[in-house]
């Protein structure tokens, strides 16, 4: 599996390293707060893969090796109706 492979595929319900169930669920959530909020982005970056989240689809850059794995998430202000 590619790095880019590897990281989408965290985004699946289900998906974890360990053989206890109540794991990898979290970034399956993150995924639909990013996906029902408009404007929402998500980045990971992990070895030679930068994969990105928005409109609700993932795009996939590979480049420079990076060491370690970084994530962000951004959700648009949106003030509250008065």
């Amino acid at each position: 599996m590619t790095d880019d492979e590897a990281i989408v595929r965290a985004f699946d319900f289900g998906v974890t390293g360990t053989t206890d169930p109540a794991k990898g669920l979290g970034l399956g959530y993150v995924l639909d707060d990013i996906d029902s909020h408009s404007g929402s982005e998500l980045a990971v970056i992990s070895r030679r893969a930068r994969v990105a989240r928005a409109g609700g689809r993932f795009v996939t850059v590979l480049g420079e090796d990076f060491r370690g794995t970084l994530a962000t998430a951004y959700f648009p202000y949106t003030p509250a109706s008065p």
